[in-house]
């Protein structure tokens, strides 16, 4: 698998952040990729309900949240990019302590995502 292949899969929860590692190497966030991995609202929005329906845990959220925000694999969709960002700022602070979420924030992200409009900024 190149890693380019591992980007993509990591991206959409096919493979785990070990699996990741292991062929694009330690640091996932130095991972940069001539031709980007591109990040559509769908795939943010399919993280949120993946933590809402228990698929993944809180912790493997953040963690996916800093590769897809930080690495240079991956890039926003030009025409989301601003509801994206919107949304990726405030669930990066989730390793923060005492920074949290309800139910219906999640969902409301999802909305803004859907109708690519801005989240409000909780958190900075």
């Amino acid at each position: 698998m190149t890693v380019k292949d591992a980007a993509k899969k990591y991206l959409n929860f096919q493979i785990g952040t070990e699996e990741y590692r292991f062929v694009a190497g330690e640091s996932l966030i130095s991972v940069s990729l001539e031709d980007a991995v591109l990040v559509s609202a769908n795939h943010v929005i399919a993280a949120m309900s993946r933590l809402l329906d228990g698929s993944i845990s809180l912790e493997e959220l953040v963690d996916w949240v800093n590769v897809v925000w930080f690495s240079d694999a991956y890039e926003f969709d030009d025409s989301r990019t601003d509801s994206i960002v919107s949304v990726m700022s405030q669930l990066e602070c989730l390793d923060q302590e005492g920074v949290s979420f309800a139910k219906d924030q999640y969902l409301e992200m999802i909305r803004c995502l859907d109708e690519n409009l801005n989240f409000p900024c909780l958190y900075t």
